[in-house]
């Protein structure tokens, strides 16, 4: 090789045809026949030797090819379960008679190791999966997931994440097929004691060794696979195992790796629709131990976004928890209240997962809602309702949306307040006051809420909250309305005027709402809400029409709710049951401002009786809006001789000063 000049054109000793830099490349020279560089390293280029790693990666890319099977019909299923028993047993009767010699076995379990890795070709083959059951081939797996060797099971339960896994391609039938398999699968799983021996082996597994590790996270895979393709698979599930203490021993504080994230997510599944998963989780301490996880949040945000999807999941599984009176208990005596205001003082990402588990702790809970006011939550909450919440949201089209959540949380929390705190007690005070300060600004707030949802809107908090978030802002409207404040209800009063909303808009909403409330939480919940969305609409001036079309125009009714509007509360609550939406009837509304006398349109009849009816409505009506207009105008009378008299104690103040300055200086000059 060293004995060929060097091409100076492609630096190389091995010249090519028709390259005119090389003294040798001629036309007629034999060595443009050698192989080009292409074929043969430069050998001047250093040699790079193969480490360790790399020889042992070659090794295993040879053995995985050598280890796959093909799998076409009914028969190679057969063949691959009879294999894989084979190998099985071989293995156990070595570690029985060996049980002292690992040596003696280790060839047997590296068989069956391989053996197990051939199988996981039919994952490819969903359709075969009902061939592989009947041939036995799940009680196998359950038995190779109680294997000593922890290699070994970890390989049986990547297997069955595999297997169950819906979405894995090369699927005859498409996915829903592929979804049926599994369930196929995962059903003859449960009947053969898998999900116990899958969640046994869980608590052998040590993580701190990566093979492991990938065992624990392949074991969660196929639960929460075999959750999705077959829900059914949570009651068994806690009724059977003991997942739900090891799901929430799991989600350590101030830990976060990939496994931890997968057992949050499963569950947050497992609480999200089962009051059973509830009980028996705040039974073994759920509520402590996730607010201990939370906690981590409150002083640093997630560093990732898989981090920051775990740190939502443990809201969702706080919030699922606080669905029971008992569990809202525990959250208060565990002082998880106090850890929601903390949060949001810090300005953090966590601000909007502390705003929704309030919420749900406030709900039907007149407890919660005192002490919520007692330790000092109208702050942040107000600071929420104004738009000025103290979190850290996203820039642009997503922060927008971040705010109208913020937004339609206080709003639901203000109603819970309003709804359950007690008549006359100092914390309804101070959350009545709030809305009188600074010169009525959270009133405008409210008013300019009402006016963008009641106008056809969303009330500007987005679209699935938009109409139950209407509701409860009438609620609270009907609330402050029924205070007993004059100069509050006549600044509510002008703002109506203002905005051309008339009042009778409000009462509608309400009346539609009365007529939404189901039966979900029981006949009494229901009845109850019914009667104070009643007291509502009397404090609010409901005509008897309207009280009739709603079946509360008796005498004991009448009585009990104009003693109701007389204490300037109505409000002997125990709870607010929230509904679906004001349907047909918000229709209704909006039509009504739309049109000058659309309601009465409607309703107008042919006979004689109807018009009359109509006229005394329309004089009812005038006569309001008079009242209405000489409320306003004694109020703004009211508010400029204040003003007047402010600004004549201002300089009765400032001349009293100068004239003790003079007296002053006096002194010193004597």
């Amino acid at each position: 090789m060293g004995s060929f000049p060097l091409c100076k054109t492609h630096d190389s000793a091995f010249p090519r045809q028709g390259c005119n830099g090389c003294p040798v490349g001629t036309d007629t020279d034999p060595l443009r026949v050698l192989p080009t560089r292409r074929y043969y390293p430069d050998p001047r280029a250093p040699v790079k030797l193969a480490t360790a790693e790399d020889l042992l990666a070659q090794a295993e890319k040879g053995a995985d090819g050598d280890l796959v099977a093909d799998i076409a019909d009914a028969k190679d299923v057969r063949r691959l379960v009879a294999n894989l028993e084979k190998r099985l047993e071989a293995n156990m009767t070595l570690r029985a008679k060996y049980h002292d010699d690992p040596g003696r076995f280790m060839d047997s379990e590296i068989a069956l190791d391989a053996e197990i890795r051939r199988t996981h070709a039919i994952a490819s083959a969903p359709d075969l999966f009902i061939d592989f059951c009947e041939a036995g081939g799940h009680l196998l797996v359950t038995r190779l997931l109680g294997h000593e060797n922890g290699d070994i099971a970890g390989d049986a339960a990547s297997l069955l994440r595999e297997m169950t896994d819906a979405d894995s391609g090369g699927v005859a039938g498409g996915e829903e097929g592929s979804r049926e398999d599994a369930m196929i699968l995962t059903v003859a799983l449960v009947e053969a004691d898998g999900l116990e021996a899958l969640v046994a082996r869980l608590g052998t597994f040590d993580e701190r060794v990566e093979e492991e590790a990938q065992g624990v996270q392949n074991a969660l895979s196929a639960v929460e696979n075999m959750l999705d393709v077959y829900p059914a698979v949570a009651g068994e599930l806690l009724r059977r195992t003991e997942l739900l203490p090891w799901l929430l021993g799991r989600i350590r504080p101030k830990q976060f790796d990939p496994n931890q994230q997968l057992a949050c997510e499963i569950l947050a599944v497992l609480l999200q629709d089962s009051d059973a998963a509830r009980e028996k989780a705040g039974e073994v301490g759920g509520v402590l131990a996730t607010l201990k996880a939370i906690s981590s949040y409150r002083k640093e945000d997630p560093r990732s976004e898989d981090e920051l999807e775990y740190m939502l999941n443990l809201f969702d599984c706080a919030c699922s928890l606080l669905m029971l009176p008992a569990n809202r208990a525990r959250f208060l005596e565990a002082e998880g209240l106090e850890l929601m205001l903390l949060i949001l003082r810090t300005k953090r990402k966590a601000g909007f997962g502390a705003f929704k588990a309030i919420d749900f702790t406030l709900a039907q809970q007149p407890a919660a809602c005192e002490r919520f006011v007692r330790i000092f939550g109208l702050k942040a909450l107000f600071g929420a309702f104004m738009g000025r919440a103290k979190v850290l949201r996203e820039k642009g089209s997503e922060g927008e949306r971040q705010a109208r959540e913020l937004t339609a949380r206080a709003v639901s929390i203000l109603s819970h307040l309003f709804s359950l705190l007690p008549p006359g007690s100092a914390e309804r005070e101070r959350l009545c006051a709030k809305f009188v300060e600074n010169e009525f600004e959270k009133c405008d707030r409210l008013v300019e809420l009402l006016v963008a949802g009641l106008g056809g809107g969303d009330a500007g908090l987005g679209g699935e909250a938009g109409p139950l978030a209407l509701q409860q802002l009438c609620t609270v409207f009907g609330h402050l309305f029924g205070v007993g404040d004059a100069a509050l209800r006549r600044h509510l009063t002008k703002l109506l005027h203002q905005n051309k909303l008339p009042l009778q808009t409000i009462r509608a909403t309400l009346a539609a709402m009365h007529a939404d409330l189901g039966d979900a939480d029981g006949a009494e919940q229901q009845a109850e809400g019914r009667r104070r969305i009643v007291v509502l609409l009397r404090g609010l001036g409901a005509d008897a029409e309207m009280m009739a079309r709603l079946g509360e125009a008796g005498p004991a009714a009448a009585v009990g709710g104009a003693a109701a509007a007389a204490s300037g509360t109505g409000n002997k609550d125990e709870g607010m049951v929230e509904p679906a939406g004001a349907g047909e009837a918000r229709q209704e509304v909006r039509g009504e401002m739309g049109g000058a006398g659309g309601e009465r349109e409607r309703e107008r009849g042919s006979t004689g009786r109807g018009r009359s009816r109509d006229r005394e409505d329309a004089g009812r009506v005038h006569r309001g809006s008079s009242r209405d207009r000489e409320e306003s105008r004694r109020y703004d009378g009211d508010r400029r001789r204040e003003r007047s008299r402010s600004r004549d104690r201002g300089r009765r103040e400032r001349s009293r000063s100068r004239d003790r300055g003079v007296e002053r200086r006096r002194s010193r000059d004597r």
